[in-house]
C-alpha cells in the first residue's frame, strides 16, 4: 500500500500558505464561528491537502488562536501609534477616547461574534497556562510602552492597570446582560476611572 506522505514546502511556499491560512481563518470566523469550520476547509482555502496543514498549526484552534493574537497585538500598536501622536498634549480625555475607540474596533471586527456566542471564552479556557502567561506577559509590555509617557508609575502598579483594562475587556462578554444601550456609557466610565488613576499616580509620584 502506497502512502501519501505531505510533501515539503519551501520558506516561501510556507510563508504564503500561512499567510493563506490566516486569511481563511479570519473569513470563517466571521461567517461561522469555530466549531462549524473544518480543517479540510481552511486547507482548500490554502490550496493544500488536509495532512499539509498540520505541518503548519496542531489544529484548526491554533490557527485561530494565532489570528486571534495577532489581531489583539495590532489593534494595540494601532493604539500606541495614535497616542505617540499626542503625546505633548494628551490628556484623561483624550486618553480614554482613545481606548475606547479601540473597542468599538473589536465589536466591528471577527472578534465580535466570537465573544457574543461565547466561543472565544471557550477557546481561551482550552489554552495551556504557559500560552496564557505568555500572551499576558505581552499585554504587560504593551502597556509598559503606553505607561512610559509615566515613568514614575511603579512596575507593580503597571501589572495593575494592565490587568484592570484586560477585565474590561472581557465586560464585553456580558454587554447583553449588563444592558446594551447602556453599556458603551459604562464601558466609557469605567476606562475613565483607570486612566484618572494612571494620571493620579503619576501626580502623587
Amino acid at each position: 500500500m502506497v502512502i501519501n506522505m505531505p510533501r515539503g514546502f519551501t520558506d516561501y511556499e510556507k510563508e504564503v500558505i500561512t499567510r493563506k491560512l490566516r486569511d481563511a481563518a479570519r473569513s470563517y470566523l466571521t461567517q461561522y464561528g469555530i466549531r462549524k469550520t473544518t480543517v479540510e476547509e481552511l486547507a482548500g482555502k490554502a490550496d493544500i491537502a488536509k495532512g499539509s496543514f498540520y505541518q503548519f498549526y496542531e489544529s484548526k484552534e491554533q490557527l485561530f488562536l494565532d489570528v486571534i493574537f495577532l489581531f489583539h497585538d495590532q489593534i494595540q500598536q494601532n493604539l500606541l501609534d495614535k497616542i505617540e501622536k499626542i503625546r505633548q498634549t494628551l490628556t484623561p480625555g483624550k486618553l480614554t477616547d482613545l481606548i475606547f475607540s479601540l473597542f468599538h474596533e473589536v465589536e466591528s471586527s471577527f472578534m465580535y461574534p466570537l465573544l457574543q456566542s461565547g466561543e472565544l471564552a471557550q477557546l481561551i479556557r482550552m489554552l495551556p497556562d504557559e500560552s496564557v502567561k505568555t500572551h499576558t506577559e505581552q499585554d504587560d509590555l504593551n502597556m509598559r510602552l503606553l505607561l512610559d509617557m509615566f515613568p514614575e508609575i511603579r512596575q507593580e502598579k503597571l501589572e495593575v492597570f494592565s490587568a484592570a483594562l484586560r477585565g474590561i475587556f472581557f465586560t464585553i462578554f456580558y454587554k447583553r446582560e449588563l444592558g446594551e444601550e447602556i453599556f458603551p456609557a459604562a464601558l466609557r466610565t469605567m476606562i475613565h476611572g483607570i486612566v484618572l488613576q494612571i494620571f493620579a499616580e503619576e501626580d502623587n509620584d
